[in-house]
């Protein structure tokens, strides 16, 4: 296990700014503003420094969202230590299918040493009058999975001001990491000294 590792998958609905998000992190930006719906998983890395000057590099995952491209996107389930579920409260599918995933596909991955980012990607600009029903969900998935929820649109992030509002996801795995490198060894060293003993 490498502590300066930290592995991020984003998912969600089409349409809902995955792949943008993917470029704010990498500090990129899409040709032409064009995007092309991804295909199976796009990959990539970026060097990081927390807030504590802690060097990270942050592998991205960037994965397409039809159910044909599961079966793909699963194995990366089980390393990532992050899971960025990214919706548009404007559109009910995708309030649905982030609901969906985190319920069916992703619960029995997450545990205390992996996090669970809610972005609300929204493209609302007049108030939908079913707006209530579609709160009610993200407030059920937010009670739910306890996500660190970003509710303004990623319109209104750059590449700074995204790494800091996930700064504090981003230690904490970090300090998990050490945390358990230090059990491992003092494990270790406890079984040599047990043996040694036994030995004698």
């Amino acid at each position: 296990m490498n502590k300066n590792v930290i592995r991020c998958i984003i998912l969600g609905d089409i349409w809902v700014g995955k792949t943008h998000l993917f470029n704010i992190l990498l500090n990129t930006e899409a040709k032409n503003n064009i995007y092309e719906p991804t295909i199976g998983v796009d990959v990539n890395m970026v060097k990081t420094k927390l807030n504590n000057g802690t060097d990270i590099n942050l592998f991205l995952y960037d994965c397409s969202s039809p159910a044909k491209w599961l079966q793909i996107i699963k194995p990366y389930f089980y390393d990532s230590d992050i899971f960025i579920i990214v919706c548009d409260d404007a559109k009910y599918n995708s309030i649905k299918w982030a609901r969906n995933i985190l319920k069916i596909h992703l619960k029995r991955f997450i545990n205390k040493n992996k996090f669970v980012v809610l972005v609300n990607n929204s493209s609302l600009e007049i108030k939908n009058p079913y707006q209530h029903k579609y709160d009610k969900i993200l407030l059920n998935i937010i009670k739910e999975f306890n996500p660190l929820y970003l509710e303004a649109t990623l319109k209104h992030y750059n590449h700074d001001t995204l790494l800091d509002k996930l700064d504090g996801v981003l230690t904490s795995i970090y300090e998990i990491k050490v945390n358990k490198i230090v059990r491992n060894i003092q494990k270790i060293k406890y079984q040599e000294v047990n043996t040694s003993c036994w030995c004698l």
